[in-house]
């Protein structure tokens, strides 16, 4: 098992972040806070698979025992430093506003008084950060982080779809579909709306090689629609296949163009990629598919990457 650093790129991708913290039932993922959470440990270098896995460890990713009260990521003990900038305690725990507070302050534990010292891995942290005086395993701590840092990659990888922005209209074929939070089947069922009361599903975008799927044994499919639910106005992802859904994507190069200009995208080299007429269609989708709509560390949801 790979002993992990502290500090980092990511080993799990934001949805998937988003989606162990529900598995878990996270109250920072109840109040949506998740996107905030990824975020500043992406700013601070932290891999969050890391942040995730202490936190685990530490109340179950849900806040139990003292940090119910303090809102800490990682059960840090109050010290001078957090009350001489006007830190609250709670017993012997410093205690937050929020819960990015909480990890933000934790981050900055984990710089200075392990990584800055030269303790760069979870098993070479453990022994200070969950000592055995303390009645703890640091053993046992850093093999289950690490164990929890390998599933969590093994289910949730890093890489980062590219979204296609494009105006068109998916076809539910069969009795219903299910509208998913993110690409992949991993991920939260938000929708399922059905043939009878929608028989047609507004997408502003797809990706052209996501997470494959296969329905009652037929070809799998890659191809996902970024969608609307009319009943709750909810937005997700469908994957095209066979005997559900079917879609009206681009045909040639001048329609893909045209659509990807009334979906205003923001995205310079997008908008550099549309001045290139000469292209064939295949040509500019491979061009699309090379362009990072969302680069490693930048955290968008699929409307920022659109554009809307």
């Amino acid at each position: 098992m790979i002993d992990r650093l502290l500090f980092g790129t990511p080993s799990i991708s934001y949805p998937g972040f988003k989606d162990a913290l529900r598995l878990h039932a996270s109250p920072a993922a109840v109040q949506d806070g998740a996107r905030a959470l990824y975020l500043t440990c992406v700013t601070e270098a932290m891999d969050p698979a890391v942040a995730l896995a202490f936190a685990r460890k530490e109340h179950s990713l849900r806040w139990l025992g003292a940090a119910e009260k303090t809102l800490g990521w990682g059960n840090v003990v109050c010290n001078e430093r957090w009350r001489s900038m006007g830190g609250a305690c709670i017993g012997r725990f410093a205690a937050y506003n929020s819960y990015e507070q909480g990890l933000f302050e934790w981050i900055g534990v984990m710089r200075r008084v392990y990584w800055s010292r030269g303790l760069r891995t979870i098993s070479q942290a453990t022994p200070v950060y969950a000592p055995a005086s303390d009645n703890n395993d640091p053993i046992l701590y850093a093999q289950q982080a690490n164990r929890w840092i390998h599933d969590w990659e093994e289910r949730y990888d890093t890489r980062m779809l590219e979204v296609i922005p494009a105006a068109f209209v998916v076809k539910i074929t069969g009795d219903s579909v299910n509208i998913r939070e993110f690409p992949g089947t991993a991920y939260e069922v938000i929708a399922t709306p059905t043939k009878a009361a929608s028989p047609t599903l507004a997408a502003t975008g797809y990706v052209l090689d996501g997470p494959a799927y296969r329905f009652n044994g037929g070809e799998p499919s890659r191809t996902w629609c970024r969608v609307r639910d009319a009943a709750s106005g909810r937005t997700g992802w469908v994957v095209l296949v066979a005997g559900l859904t079917e879609a009206n994507l681009p045909q040639t190069a001048a329609e893909l163009q045209e659509r990807l200009r009334t979906c205003q995208n923001t995205n310079k080299k997008l908008r550099t990629s549309l001045g290139e007429a000469t292209q064939t269609h295949d040509a500019l989708v491979r061009k699309l598919q090379e362009t990072k709509v969302q680069q490693p560390g930048t955290i968008i949801t699929a409307a920022e990457a659109v554009g809307l």
